[in-house]
């Protein structure tokens, strides 16, 4: 079922309902939850990869248009960039 209202957030995005901000506030919110608390190893076993799942089925059901936001983000600089304060920054190619 989460799955599925990932899709659906994806579907929503693309059909610019929804603005980038959502999604990479979902995407933090996903990764982030439950770590740091006395709970983390019952919340997210090491073996459990369902957060990387629902991470994948959410950056595979958004446009094309989120990566030329992305690009465009990175492009304008890192102090600009909202995309620090969820650290989510993807790595360039070729970049080490």
């Amino acid at each position: 079922k989460r799955l599925t209202h990932l899709r659906f957030l994806g579907e929503v995005y693309n059909y610019e309902h929804i603005d980038s901000s959502v999604i990479f506030e979902t995407l933090y919110l996903t990764l982030s939850y439950g770590h740091g608390t006395s709970e983390q190893e019952v919340l997210d076993p090491p073996e459990d990869f369902f957060r990387v799942r629902m991470v994948i089925i959410l950056l595979e059901n958004v446009d094309t248009i989120l990566i030329e936001v992305l690009q465009a983000l990175m492009d304008r600089g890192s102090s600009s960039s909202h995309l620090h304060h969820h650290h989510i920054v993807p790595e360039r190619q070729g970049s080490v």
